[in-house]
């Protein structure tokens, strides 16, 4: 199933500007997840803990446009946080 879901990345990005993302938890390496973001033309994320969960897909789904932005007001919540 790793290829086709490669090819369905594929196409869904070509066809209709779909971003595949893939987000594993560290240490827990997903075949094939590499490959279908790249497919996607999206990014493959590996979680080293769970706060930044969130943060990664808020990032992910605002794009690099506002990627600094972003990190920067992370930072100040998750001290805030803690």
């Amino acid at each position: 199933y790793g290829q086709m879901s490669v090819d369905l990345a594929q196409r869904a990005h070509d066809e209709a500007q779909v971003t595949t993302h893939a987000i594993q938890v560290e240490g827990k390496d997903v075949k094939h997840f590499p490959e279908i973001a790249s497919a996607g033309g999206g990014r493959c994320v590996s979680l080293e803990d769970d706060d930044l969960l969130i943060a990664e897909i808020t990032g992910l789904t605002l794009g690099d446009r506002y990627q600094q932005e972003f990190q920067e007001f992370l930072q100040v919540y998750l001290e805030l946080c803690r």
